[in-house]
């Protein structure tokens, strides 16, 4: 199929992927690129098959090599090169439909720098784009798994029975420590021992000192039902909590609860805080609302005058309002040149991740530090605006006027 995504020198212009592939097998994929500019650098492209909600089940990363196995430093101008990956499934996968999509990196010393996904104008939109939808096939109920796929839940205990020929063979949490907003994701991995002819449901809850202080309730194989499995069946499926604005510091336990059955599945330690409900000094106060999320209440800027390819420090001041705890925003910074483009930027959580939109109370003091780097070289006048985007979406947060992003009123100098 015809796709038209671009990283930096790279456009990716066709894909196929495979259709129909058993659940216990791996789904190929095949990647047309076309270079539009001398890439400079060796790049790899990471492969995700992800669910209609958004669990990441499969991966894989290659090196973009060409039919003489260059990589891409040594391709040319103008050349066309196909890829081919393959994206192994683990243990328990449900013959669903999935999206795959693709994302361009560079390993940089210890670490990697990913490459901004561009539109047409050539501004960033994320570094990932969604290439294509694909449906598996019931598995083939293999017994050796060819590709060393490690499960996704590790071998535990021989397993809890649950009525309705059930058996929670394993579950693992995604973190031992987590602060208000932040997500807590469970993966179960069950058994079924007999045909189960309706669907199941299953309360998945945290505790604090025996009260219950969030919950999720649905069915046990979410977007895959119980009376679909028949017997024998192996399935893994994803469940997650978000720890609420009101949590205290200490302990909490994750709790399953299904068909008159409890278990325990671990503890997690909530990391609460201190709330400010006053704004400290600030040099720039501000006062601009975007929607009913934040409150701008005001900003630090360290200097107005730096040399390019230096870092640019802002430190923003939000001040929560009721709806800051529908999603967890993500704040951008844009360095804006004298003409209005993009030339540099910081998009992330805030706080760096440690204080979720979703765990702010509202009426709380927020402080949201960000360090902006240049993507392109540039010297004179510069503004930075600001902004909250939903990360799925990518729709920005709207001010009282309309706009979608909040101008700074310092000018900073560019050397």
């Amino acid at each position: 199929a015809p796709v038209s995504a671009r990283f930096g020198p790279l456009r990716l212009a066709g894909v196929w992927a495979e259709q129909g592939a058993p659940a216990d097998s791996a789904v190929a994929v095949a990647l047309r690129w076309r270079l539009v500019e001398p890439a400079g650098e060796r790049l790899r492209a990471g492969l995700r098959l992800r669910d209609a909600d958004g669990w990441e089940w499969a991966a894989a990363d290659d090196w973009l090599l060409n039919g003489d196995m260059l990589p891409t430093d040594r391709w040319t101008v103008g050349d066309e090169v196909t890829t081919y990956h393959l994206l192994p499934l683990p243990p328990g996968t449900p013959d669903l439909t999935y999206t795959i999509s693709v994302g361009v990196y560079a390993l940089a010393g210890e670490g990697v720098r990913s490459l901004d996904l561009l539109d047409e104008a050539g501004n960033p939109r994320g570094q990932s784009a969604d290439l294509e939808a694909v449906s598996l096939a019931p598995p083939l109920g293999l017994t050796t798994d060819s590709y060393r796929v490690a499960d996704q839940v590790p071998s535990g205990e021989a397993g809890v029975e649950w009525a309705g020929g059930l058996v929670l063979t394993g579950a693992s949490l995604s973190r031992g420590a987590l602060a208000p907003g932040q997500p807590l994701l469970v993966t179960l991995r069950w058994r079924s021992t007999a045909t189960i002819e309706r669907r199941l449901d299953a309360s998945l809850i945290l505790e604090q000192s025996g009260t219950t202080i969030a919950s999720q309730t649905g069915p046990i194989g979410g977007r895959y039902p119980t009376d679909r499995w028949g017997a024998g069946r192996t399935v893994v499926a994803h469940r997650s909590l978000v720890v609420p604005p009101t949590a205290t510091d200490g302990p909490a336990t994750v709790v399953l609860q299904a068909e008159g059955e409890r278990v325990e599945l671990g503890q997690v330690t909530i990391a609460a805080g201190e709330h400010l409900f006053a704004p400290p000094p600030l040099a720039h106060e501000l006062g601009v609302c975007l929607g009913d999320v934040a409150e701008l209440v005001g900003y630090d800027m360290e200097g107005t005058e730096v040399a390019w390819g230096e870092p640019v420090t802002v430190t923003l001041y939000w001040r929560a309002l009721p709806g800051a705890g529908e999603a967890n925003y993500t704040v951008f910074t844009h360095i804006l040149a004298g003409d209005g483009h993009l030339v540099g930027q910081h998009d992330g959580p805030p706080a760096g991740g440690a204080r979720p939109t979703r765990g702010w109370l509202p009426g709380e003091i927020v402080i949201d530090r960000h360090v902006m780097i240049f993507r392109e070289p540039y010297s004179g006048p510069a503004r930075v605006e600001v902004g909250l985007y939903e990360p799925a979406s990518l729709e920005r947060v709207t001010t009282a006027s309309g706009g979608t992003s909040v101008l700074l009123p310092t000018v900073l100098t560019v050397r």
